[in-house]
Parts: C-alpha cells; structure tokens; sequence
C-alpha cells in the first residue's frame, strides 16, 4: 500500500514539475496572466493583446494546454481558452506579490 502512496505522490510532484515549467516562460506567464482577467480568449484576442504573431501565440497556448494549465473549448471556428484551475489565479498572484517584495 505504500509503493502505491509514494507513486500516486511522484505522479503529483511530476504533474506539479510540468505545469511549473509550462507557465515559467516569459510568453506563456503573460498568456496565464490575461487569463487571470478574463474568463476565456480566442487565439486571436491573445495574440494581439500580447503583441506577438498568432501561430507563435498558438504554440505558447498548445504547451500550456498538454501542461494542464489550460483548458481549450471549440465554438464554431475559433477555440477559447481558459485556466484549467482556479487555483491558477492564486499562483499568479502570489508570484506578483512576491516579485514585489
């Protein structure tokens, strides 16, 4: 029963690394952070908010979405995307205050 605790607990950590990972970006942060104040954006409201070309902002938004920070809803032609987990928002803003520490 142990054996089992300690994977279910290394399967967390791993998930946890990734997500991590994913949102430590310069681009990726930015996109996490426009989702903070947004329910959900299209691929072409985030490109042009951010100020990048949208297959680059496109790609940035694939990652975080296999990472698991965001989550992605088709509506007719164009996807929305929105974070994952509310949680997410609480990570944001603890990063921010402590930046501004």
């Amino acid at each position: 029963m142990e054996v089992v605790d300690v994977e279910s607990k290394t399967e967390k950590i791993d998930k946890a690394v990734h997500m991590l990972k994913a949102i430590a970006h310069p681009l990726r942060l930015q996109i996490v952070e426009l989702l903070t104040g947004n329910d959900e954006l299209c691929v072409s409201d985030i490109h042009q908010q951010i100020g990048v070309e949208q297959a680059v902002a496109s790609q940035q938004l694939k990652i975080l979405k296999q990472n698991g920070v965001l989550n992605c809803e088709r509506k007719g032609k164009h996807s929305f995307y929105h974070l994952a987990h509310p949680q997410i928002k609480d990570l944001i803003s603890c990063i921010e205050s402590c930046h501004s520490c």
